[in-house]
């Protein structure tokens, strides 16, 4: 909640600064709208996306009469559908070779990737968005036990 609280004032603090700035062209600042308003913009617009496809089906007379093919509609589904098992399969390309002989987490990461964690994820945002925008910044630090000493050294990084 904090990182995504966090993300969403960088992205109202910056926007509009990084569009006034003359050291960046319009791919730049198109590029900037894209990784600060639209990450915040899409948790709301991939709520709606069930609603409306329920809604044209139901206009169109079912699901079966539906036109899947409105070049739009394709290029969004393709790319939405194309980030899980993208993401895994990178995932599984760039594993260190311990990881790589597991794959079923790999598989297990994908469904449950595709089916319950991104939506998650979205719930997150919004709710980290109302927090900011109701003026609720205040954290709770979770208590850690007393102080033992100094930590043992870990591997070098």
């Amino acid at each position: 909640m904090r990182w995504a609280q966090g993300w969403f004032q960088v992205s109202r603090k910056h926007l509009a600064s990084g569009w006034r700035s003359p050291n960046l062209g319009l791919q730049q600042k198109l590029g900037l709208t894209f990784l600060l308003a639209w990450r915040e913009a899409y948790q709301w617009v991939a709520l709606q996306a069930v609603p409306i496809v329920a809604f044209l089906a139901w206009r169109a007379g079912g699901v079966l009469r539906l036109d899947w093919l409105v070049p739009a509609f394709l290029l969004a589904t393709l790319v939405t559908l194309s980030v899980g098992p993208g993401q895994a399969l990178f995932a599984y390309r760039l594993a260190v070779p311990e990881l790589r002989a597991r794959r079923r987490w790999f598989a297990v990461y994908l469904v449950v990737a595709t089916l319950a964690y991104t939506e998650w994820k979205n719930l997150v945002g919004r709710v980290a968005q109302l927090k900011d925008l109701s003026g609720e910044r205040q954290w709770t630090v979770t208590p850690r036990p007393a102080d033992r000493g100094p930590a043992a050294p870990g591997p070098p990084r």
